[in-house]
């Protein structure tokens, strides 16, 4: 099977079939693309894997998939150190 592509803001992102992952190294591009042409302000993936709103996220994913067992308390406290 082949991986499906997306154009997003004029950049391709590769998905993966399977899973329908996409490339984060290439949204941070098209993001890049769109914040100059829309005035938008800067914005990594770094900056947003520090906010809480995607460490909740992370957690309720992975508690999901049944990775992790503890409360989200403990695992916002954890990964804050």
């Amino acid at each position: 099977m082949e991986s499906k592509d997306r154009d997003l803001f004029g950049v391709v992102i590769q998905q993966e079939t399977k899973t329908g992952f996409l490339s984060v190294s290439e949204l941070q591009k098209a993001y890049e693309v769109a914040r100059w042409q829309y005035g938008w302000g800067e914005r990594n993936v770094k900056n947003i894997m520090q906010t809480n709103g995607f460490k909740e996220r992370v957690f309720y994913l992975l508690e999901k998939q049944s990775i992790i067992k503890g409360s989200i308390l403990t695992f916002m406290e954890t990964v804050e150190k």
